[in-house]
């Protein structure tokens, strides 16, 4: 009886052990989820910031939004998280949740964008007088999971395309990419072991965005993923006649309604 009570004693610890991890909240549950898109964040503000010579990164400020999560326990914000997964046509994905947490659905923008303008407040080049668009010397750079739900989740980009991509976007976006990819809950690889992620890059000039182009944009990882507040980053093709200091203005509108506006000095040498 005591050798019996030994070897059943670990066993019932064990036991005790996940029923209290559950409890505790720290274990979420297995199963199937029908979103890839798995908590929407509502942001009040943008950011812009100058990264080098060439580039500014796009972001949000991480300390001013809202988050619609599919395990709300507030009804209000579950119908939210619910209306813009149906928006998205997010709702027969079927994608599998870790026993351990770590593995939610990702994490996208609440809202799409129509339009992005980026202008200077004085005088860029002849043919780019002070508070015109600089769109056509501009490209946006970002990476979106709409193309793969649009593509009743089919369209996925293979990482070891990366190597061969554009030499801007390789250097912008390649960490992005490849992050996404070893996201914790979506670790898939094609049948040569390369592996695979729901994003697919932007690369366009802004004058050539379409709306379709600014639907779920960036990258943000997953619920308990560690996150990130990139949007995108905003590539300027031509240096201004003079080098120096400017003032760069970006204005993106949003279905809402709402105009997200930010400025940033940068310096062009």
């Amino acid at each position: 009886m005591n050798i019996m009570n030994r070897l059943c004693q670990p066993i019932l610890l064990l036991v005790i052990f996940s029923l209290c991890l559950s409890s505790c909240g720290e274990i979420t549950y297995s199963g199937k989820v029908n979103h890839l898109v798995g908590e929407y964040i509502n942001v009040k503000n943008i950011v812009i910031e100058q990264l080098d010579n060439n580039c500014c990164k796009l972001s949000y400020d991480e300390n001013n939004v809202i988050s619609y999560d599919y395990l709300s326990e507030s009804s209000k914000l579950k119908y939210i998280f619910d209306s813009l997964s149906i928006k998205h046509s997010d709702i027969s994905y079927k994608g599998r949740l870790s026993d351990l947490g770590g593995s939610s659905p990702f994490r996208c923008l609440a809202t799409d964008f129509i339009s992005i303008n980026v202008t200077s407040t004085k005088d860029y080049n002849a043919t780019h007088p002070a508070n015109s668009s600089l769109n056509d010397i501009v490209k946006f750079l970002s990476v979106s999971c709409y193309p793969f739900i649009k593509s009743n989740y089919t369209a996925v980009f293979y990482t070891n395309i990366v190597k061969d991509m554009d030499a801007i976007d390789k250097k912008y976006l390649e960490n992005i990419l490849i992050g996404s990819a070893y996201t914790s809950g979506f670790k898939q690889f094609d049948i040569e072991g390369n592996s695979i992620t729901p994003f697919s890059p932007i690369s366009k000039q802004l004058d050539r965005l379409t709306k379709d182009d600014l639907i779920l944009i960036g990258f943000y990882g997953t619920k308990r993923a560690r996150k990130s507040n990139y949007i995108g980053f905003l590539y300027f093709t031509e240096h201004p006649d003079v080098l120096g200091d400017y003032e760069i203005k970006v204005e993106m509108v949003g279905d809402n309604g709402k105009t997200y506006t930010a400025t940033t000095a940068m310096k062009f040498e």
